[in-house]
């Protein structure tokens, strides 16, 4: 697996944990579910803010058991 960098208490980046094929894999995915619109803020109430953020996010359920081998390497 890739070398992880804490970037903060809630998020990390893994370099090179997946490969290309895994990749795709994991955004067709991904793609299933419905995007909604991305939220600023962390710790109390979160907003969408047009001015700081302008992005879509589709969340990956951790309970998916299909994604069970890619949460289980990271």
């Amino acid at each position: 697996m890739g070398e992880a960098y804490v970037m903060n208490a809630w998020w990390q980046l893994f370099s090179k944990a997946f490969s290309e094929d895994e990749c795709k894999k994991l955004i067709e995915h991904g793609l299933k579910h419905k995007p909604v619109a991305a939220t600023v803020g962390h710790g109390g109430k979160s907003t969408v803010d047009d001015h700081l953020r302008r992005s879509t996010v589709r969340w990956l359920d951790r309970a998916d058991m299909a994604l069970l081998p890619f949460y289980e390497r990271v």
